[in-house]
């Protein structure tokens, strides 16, 4: 499977909504900024993104991995 670039998307979406194409590009990006953001901190371990669904970290793998980390990286990281 290859799956495609979502800025490839940018001009359909556009044409399809009656706004620029800037427009599209600004909100994909601050969206998916919001969503890197809420990952790379583990605010939460479920993650609600409108229009695909919640994903949901299994806890006993969060903790493992935070575990794991924790011994390389030193108590106080």
């Amino acid at each position: 499977m290859n799956p495609k670039n979502y800025k490839t998307f940018y001009d359909d979406i556009a044409k399809e909504a009656e706004v620029h194409k800037d427009l599209v590009a600004e909100f994909v990006s601050f969206f998916y900024s919001k969503v890197r953001f809420n990952l790379s901190t583990l605010s939460s371990s479920k993650i609600n993104l409108p229009g695909l669904g919640t994903f949901k970290i299994r806890n006993g793998k969060l903790k493992n991995a935070h575990d794991q980390f924790s011994k390389v990286l030193g108590p106080n990281k």
